[in-house]
């Protein structure tokens, strides 16, 4: 069976996506919630990171030097995924992710992990993709540290619209002349659940 199916059995085992009334970190109403933290042992998070290590060599190649996972649910992700595609292509793929806030003791600084120097190939790795609020956090920082910023890869992409009602993936493309990949959207996510 294929990590992609594997996968969304373990989405369908562990009631991943639930129904009800939320609010998304975006401040957006919603009726369901994608709980991509039941991700949560060393099982299904590689099964996981396998996926995104599939998508990032078919979308970006073999090359890609660098790992970044927004904080908190992007760094497991930046970690195993950088793991796995280190595994996958036989390159030491190095990690990175932020903090919420500045550290200003022992590892100073915004980021843990791989510190840039400047050009290397990097893909964003999110767990969802809502209105892109996270995503343009990332970029915004990124793009300061001159790195080569190649991609994203997000778990699901909720298929709702951005800040200016297209599609928040489309509009987050366009703005940052990045391309978003996807692992599932929300369309094949509601007929398991």
């Amino acid at each position: 069976m294929s990590f992609r199916n594997q996968v969304l059995e373990i989405f369908a085992q562990k009631n991943i996506l639930k129904h009800g009334n939320f609010i998304t970190k975006s401040g957006r109403r919603t009726s369901f919630f994608i709980n991509m933290g039941e991700f949560n042992s060393g099982k299904t998070l590689s099964l996981l990171a396998k996926l995104y290590a599939e998508q990032i060599v078919r979308n970006y190649g073999a090359s890609i030097q660098n790992i970044f996972g927004p904080s908190y649910k992007g760094i497991s992700l930046a970690v195993s995924v950088s793991y796995e595609l280190s595994r996958m292509t036989g390159k030491d793929v190095s990690f990175t992710f932020d903090r919420k806030e500045v550290k200003d003791h022992g590892e100073r600084g915004m980021l843990v992990g791989y510190q840039y120097k400047g050009g290397e190939r990097v893909v964003i790795v999110e767990d969802i993709l809502t209105s892109g609020m996270s995503l343009r956090q990332s970029c915004a920082l990124l793009r300061k540290l001159q790195i080569d910023l190649k991609g994203a890869v997000v778990g699901v992409d909720r298929g709702e619209p951005g800040q200016i009602m297209q599609s928040a993936k489309n509009e987050m493309e366009k703005e940052y002349s990045l391309p978003i990949h996807a692992l599932f959207h929300i369309d094949e996510l509601k007929n398991i659940s």
